[in-house]
This record gives structure tokens, C-alpha cells and sequence, in this order.
């Protein structure tokens, strides 16, 4: 499983969707070269592992050109830049992007979040 690279993260939001759980993590130590602001984990119900990742990563001044912060998706086969945006330094913006993201990769449709927490 293609995942991105920290060791610590702080809970920040928990959602619902469909058969899934959403956990919204901030305030990351990354052990690779990126910068996260954001991180959307989706887990299935009954597993452990996470299907899939969203993050929101902080780029340098160099690689800003339409926005301060890259919309990236992990799944087990690829890593794909999806966007950049100022939004995704927002948790709301980041999240509800990220979740309708993560909706369509998984094949859920219209599947709407509840947010939990």
C-alpha cells in the first residue's frame, strides 16, 4: 500500500461514509521530504489498514503556481496529484473535497459524510 510518510498525527475530525471511516489528521511529523498540513484517512469498516489516503501538503515557494498546498491521493496501486489550492491549508475545504475524492476512488457514488466528531 502506496501511504505517505509520518510517524505522529493528531485526530482532528471524524466522519461516516457508507461503509467507511474517515479520520482527518493534522499537526504531522512526516519522515519523508513532504510537508503535511492534512491528512484524510479512509478505513473500512472491521479493518485496520486505511484503502486509501488524501493529503494536503504545504509547497515550496519554487512549485507554487496555482496555490501554496498539493490535494495528493495514496491508494495501494498509485500516488496522483489531484490539485493545487490555497483551500487545502483550510481543514473544512481540505476535508470536503478530500471526502467527495475519496467517495468517487471507492465507488460510493453520491455518498454523503456525517461528520462524527
Amino acid at each position: 500500500m502506496n501511504r505517505p510518510g509520518f510517524t505522529t498525527a493528531i485526530p482532528k475530525r471524524r466522519y461516516s461514509i457508507e461503509s467507511f471511516i474517515a479520520v482527518l489528521l493534522g499537526d504531522l511529523e512526516a519522515t519523508d521530504s513532504r510537508e503535511y498540513a492534512f491528512v484524510l484517512a479512509l478505513v473500512k469498516d472491521g479493518e485496520t489498514q486505511p484503502q486509501l489516503y488524501v493529503t494536503a501538503e504545504r509547497l515550496r515557494r519554487s512549485e507554487a503556481n496555482q496555490g501554496r498546498y498539493r490535494m495528493r491521493l495514496f491508494t495501494a496501486s498509485s500516488i496522483s496529484d489531484l490539485d493545487d489550492s490555497d483551500d487545502w491549508g483550510d481543514a473544512d475545504r481540505f476535508a470536503e473535497t478530500a471526502l467527495r475524492v475519496a467517495a468517487s476512488v471507492l465507488g460510493l457514488g453520491d455518498a454523503v459524510a456525517m461528520r462524527l466528531t
